[in-house]
């Protein structure tokens, strides 16, 4: 028993150290947020982009907060780091039997008037890769 507790704390220090940290300040300083971008310009995007997605376009209700100047990183390689303008949004469409699925929230990062990253709300109330994004392009969530 003791091997397998030594075991798995070694798996474990091993994965964490394969970790991100946050960016540096100065990272943050010199990054390229690009070209900023009012609300109602990535309101816009965020809506031409989940219409092109949905399998009911015309049914789609978005409703989104105020655009931000943002980052992101995945928190296992500091090389996917990318910044811009985030704008913070609730989305509701149709399913295939006509009912609404219910309010989705996706944080949507816009760098030069396009759509970069899409990321979906989780349950713990943090954001990640956005599956339903994914899958309504393989048949259509709403």
């Amino acid at each position: 028993m003791k091997h397998v507790v030594q075991g798995l704390s070694m798996c474990a220090a091993v994965a964490l150290a394969g970790c991100a940290s946050a960016p540096t300040a100065q990272k943050l300083a010199s990054a390229d947020y690009g070209a900023p971008v009012s609300t109602q310009e990535a309101t816009s995007l965020v809506t031409s982009y989940m219409k092109s997605r949905a399998k009911d376009p015309y049914s789609l209700k978005v409703q989104c907060g105020d655009a931000y100047q943002g980052w992101t990183q995945n928190r296992f390689t500091s090389s996917s780091f990318a910044a811009g303008y985030m704008i913070d949004c609730g989305i509701n469409g149709r399913n295939s039997f006509g009912a609404y699925v219910g309010v989705r929230n996706y944080r949507f990062l816009v760098h030069n008037g396009s759509i970069i990253r899409v990321m979906e709300q989780m349950p713990n109330g943090g954001y990640g890769p956005a599956s339903t994004v994914d899958a309504m392009r393989n048949g259509g969530i709403f």
